[in-house]
């Protein structure tokens, strides 16, 4: 776990092995990537997808890469449409689960990490105590944790076109990597573990109310 100048954690994939036995699926992610692509142009979703990548993009979540490398591992995606969400009505979903047969997958070869997230009840409990609740999330959670670059060769992409090879490479913590929950939670825990001294009784009560990434908490009153 580092520190960035910026504030940004960045953290390394929790692989169970020093040695990372993961074959290039390129081309059998390039295979699933066209048929995505061409059923996103028939369901009139390609051009919004595309939107969502060259926006994620900009915000230096994903870069583009040009340069080959053998060892690298590529995520098949595909877009998952929610017609009620105010915010975001397209998003990309990447499957780190995918493999060839008698190969590992990324998931595979990753450790998952102890359950550091609180249990449902036990959240509720507390948040009925009080006479004053308060909800929040942190917004796109996941995205707001980088990855080490040495760790970035193996959630390579294809860009959202099937008639050219684009490659991208995601730089921020992916969903739908198994350790992905793990990776916040302890970045959370850090975070409140390490605030300033007159800061500590609220983290101290945040460390209790985080699940994943929503908070629900309480207060004795709204002053």
């Amino acid at each position: 776990m580092k520190i960035l100048p910026d504030g940004r954690y960045e953290l390394c994939l929790p692989f169970k092995s020093d040695v990372i036995e993961l074959p290039s699926n390129k081309e059998l992610t390039w295979k699933r990537h066209k048929k995505m692509c061409e059923g996103a142009q028939r369901n009139g979703l390609l051009d919004d997808y595309k939107a969502v990548f060259k926006e994620l993009e900009e915000l230096k979540i994903i870069e583009k890469i040009d340069c080959e490398n053998e060892t690298s591992h590529f995520l098949p995606h595909r877009p998952v449409v929610k017609t009620d969400s105010i915010t975001t009505k397209i998003r990309p979903v990447f499957d780190a689960s995918a493999r060839e047969t008698g190969n590992n997958s990324l998931n595979d070869l990753l450790y998952k990490g102890p359950n550091l997230i609180e249990q449902i009840p036990d959240i509720i409990e507390r948040f009925r105590s009080y006479p004053v609740g308060i909800s929040a999330d942190i917004e796109k959670a996941f995205l707001q944790l980088g990855i080490a670059p040495e760790h970035r060769e193996f959630l390579r992409f294809f860009y959202p076109t099937e008639n050219e090879e684009i490659v991208y490479r995601h730089s921020r913590v992916v969903f739908g990597v198994s350790s992905s929950p793990f990776l916040l939670a302890a970045a959370l825990s850090h975070l409140l573990e390490h605030v300033p001294a007159e800061d500590s009784e609220i983290a101290d009560k945040l460390k209790l109310s985080f699940y994943v990434d929503n908070c629900v908490a309480g207060v004795s009153n709204a002053t």
